[in-house]
């Protein structure tokens, strides 16, 4: 939470920026690298007077602290990502990302080996993050001139529209985690954590559509902020193209729901199968929210921003209070499905009277022979006594040739993947 909080929508509104204006990337990086700082400051002095009146036991105050400066140090990590994206080259941002992972994965294995305890293990958070920012930084170079301008007059107007999308990011991020904070106070903690493995699942998934739009981003703020025809075509696209993805990921994420399970947690949590399989319809209807969301921040549509992620936020809590008391990490799945079908509309809704675009429903339509042949090589083979693993490669080449025979895709977009 605090992570989201440092954010202060400043990433979006630079890249929205850039994008509009590259030829001012010195003087509009330099600008937000003071305004991210000093915020950052703040909020981490902020935090840290929270720590002592949170109700937590004596270790987890003093690992929130330490870990807290791991946060501010990823925030300004994150901030180089928005030249990458500008310029095309989100391969350098995975580099980042990497590098600060593998940096953390040796840590842990030094402090697991060595046995040097709780403290020890927290501590490489802000270790790997300031890896992270060192390697952002120099690898940002070749695109801006690093450097920190206080010019507050300039910053204002900026910030006037980061600090919208920082409060969408938190509400965001809040309508993510607001069942697991719920869990952990209506149910037992073993609720909690068979939760919370069933919607990792989910997390690591939502990073395939944040990849796609982020190299999608500064194209689409171009075209939109233009009013251009072309950012129609674009926002068709991208949503054809995350469907795409989304529903066969979506099935093998249903059927695959016991060996994942147990691959990722061991047999002690087998009860997580049941709210994964649950969640993997949210995660379809979580893809296709995306490219619409995205369009209302290059629109700088704040207010419906705002509107749609409170809404979204008070409907989950509203559902969540009712469904946890009595079913559980459940009853929390499927709220989380319903808000976001809710979420999905309203979000469309908003982005369509934003910027008045049409979606062709028939490659929607045309997805569902293939999703239906996916299925059935999923239910054919588990028939055969075959579940699980085997059928996977089987299924998605029945997912992609139904596809391709439907004309989900073409040829077209066959050369376009191979290629560049």
């Amino acid at each position: 939470m605090l992570a989201v909080v440092c954010d202060l929508g400043i990433p979006l509104v630079l890249g929205r920026e850039l994008a509009k204006a590259p030829e001012r990337a010195d003087e509009l990086g330099g600008t937000m690298l003071a305004v991210r700082l000093a915020g950052s400051a703040v909020l981490l002095a902020l935090f840290l007077g929270l720590v002592p009146f949170l109700p937590y036991e004596h270790h987890v105050k003093v690992a929130l602290a330490t870990a807290a400066a791991g946060v501010v140090l990823g925030a300004v990590a994150g901030f180089p990502a928005a030249f990458f994206q500008l310029h095309l080259r989100l391969d350098l941002a995975a580099l980042v990302d990497l590098a600060g992972a593998l940096v953390g994965v040796a840590l842990i294995g030094a402090v697991v080996t060595l046995d040097l305890g709780f403290y020890a293990l927290v501590a490489t958070l802000p270790v790997g993050a300031l890896v992270s920012a060192l390697l952002a930084f120099a690898l940002s170079r070749r695109f801006w001139r690093v450097n920190v301008r206080a010019g507050w007059a300039q910053a204002l107007p900026l910030l006037r529209d980061a600090v919208p999308l920082g409060v969408v990011t938190m509400l965001g991020l809040l309508h993510f985690k607001v069942d697991s904070l719920m869990l952990s106070v209506l149910r037992p903690a073993e609720d909690l954590g068979i939760y919370a493995v069933a919607y990792r699942f989910l997390e690591q998934a939502l990073i395939l559509p944040g990849l796609f739009l982020a190299a999608l981003f500064p194209i689409l703020t171009r075209l939109v902020s233009a009013r251009a025809p072309e950012g129609e075509l674009v926002l068709r696209r991208a949503f054809d193209v995350l469907l795409l993805v989304a529903v066969p990921l979506a099935i093998a994420v249903f059927a695959l729901a016991e060996p994942l399970v147990a691959l990722l947690a061991g047999e002690l949590f087998a009860d997580a199968v049941g709210p994964l399989r649950i969640l993997a319809l949210a995660l379809v209807l979580a893809f296709a929210n995306a490219p619409f969301a995205v369009a209302l921040v290059a629109l700088n549509e704040r207010r419906a921003l705002i509107a749609a992620s409170a809404a979204g936020l008070a409907l989950n809590i509203g559902l969540n209070a009712w469904a946890i008391p009595a079913y559980g990490y459940t009853g929390a799945a499927v709220t989380t499905v319903v808000s976001e079908l809710v979420g999905f509309a309203l979000v469309f809704a908003l982005a369509h009277r934003a910027y008045p675009f049409t979606l062709r429903g028939a490659g929607a339509l045309r997805l569902a022979p293939a999703a239906g042949a996916m299925a059935l090589t999923f239910a054919a083979f588990a028939a055969a006594g075959f579940p699980g693993w085997p059928a996977l490669a089987p299924a998605a080449l029945a997912f992609a040739g139904a596809a391709y025979a439907a004309r989900v895709v073409t040829r077209g977009d066959l050369r376009l993947i191979l290629g560049r």
